[in-house]
């Protein structure tokens, strides 16, 4: 980012003196273009993020979640987002456009066992939200949409399945069942109905070491640090 010339008085003090040379013929100028190169190196920009040690020209260091983006629309009411407990499931629904090829239909709707988006890569975890439909919006099938670091066998990096909303609340969550899903970095949930995103929350997915809590937690302190 460019940097501002600094206009304090002892910076300032230059032209002044160069303002006093050019009002008195005779004088030497060697002091007015020592003062002018001063204030035009001020004004150089200084360096750019490009720049810093250990990154390359032009490259910049990859980004972590972007929570500053995370929005909840008026079609959409979020009481929680954070980290569950496994919960019993059902069964499964065919979801082709997911890495398994399905989503797990749980049952009940337990509270998160943290509020938290730094979430544990452990086998059994969940993370997600509880929403439901706002007032006077349509219930029906709307779109959950994951997107995550790649993983798997065909690098999958973003997922979708349906998901029937109404205005009973629900948790809607990406459980880890297999070691291939443990993938580090960001991830983030949302709700798209057609072209339009209605809500999307940002977590971020570390080493177990990192955020052993949920995992004490949930399996009784079995966490091995």
């Amino acid at each position: 980012m460019p940097r501002s010339p600094r206009t304090a008085p002892a910076d300032r003090a230059p032209l002044a003196a160069c303002s006093a040379t050019a009002a008195r013929p005779g004088r030497p100028l060697a002091a007015c273009a020592s003062a002018l190169l001063a204030l035009m190196l001020l004004a150089l920009p200084g360096p750019s993020s490009a720049s810093e040690p250990g990154l390359e020209p032009g490259r910049q260091q990859a980004p972590g979640p972007d929570t500053a983006t995370d929005f909840t629309s008026a079609a959409i009411e979020l009481s929680e987002a954070g980290i569950y407990c496994p919960m019993e499931t059902l069964g499964t629904l065919d979801a082709p456009d997911t890495e398994t090829g399905y989503v797990l239909m749980a049952r009940g709707d337990p509270s998160p066992v943290l509020n938290s988006n730094l979430v544990p890569a452990y086998i059994g975890i969940s993370f997600g939200v509880r929403i439901r439909l706002a007032e006077g919006q349509p219930p029906g099938q709307y779109e959950m949409v994951m997107r995550h670091p790649a993983y798997g066998p065909r690098n999958v990096t973003e997922e979708r399945w349906p998901s029937d909303l109404t205005r009973n609340w629900g948790i809607r969550s990406f459980r880890f069942e297999y070691p291939r899903e443990l993938a580090t970095g960001a991830w983030s949930l949302e709700v798209h109905r057609g072209d339009r995103v209605l809500m999307r929350r940002s977590f971020t997915v570390v080493p177990p070491s990192q955020a052993p809590e949920a995992v004490d937690l949930c399996f009784s302190g079995s966490f091995i640090s």
